[in-house]
């Protein structure tokens, strides 16, 4: 039972912190790049 519960909150964070990383990804593709 907490195996379980432990493999659906592993799940929950992955697809989170993936979420996360295209967003992050996403945004920086859209900001362009601050000329120095």
């Amino acid at each position: 039972m907490v195996s379980g519960l432990f493999i659906i909150l592993e799940r929950a964070i992955m697809k989170t912190a993936f979420n996360i990383i295209a967003l992050l990804s996403s945004v920086a593709f859209a900001i362009p790049p601050p000329q120095p």
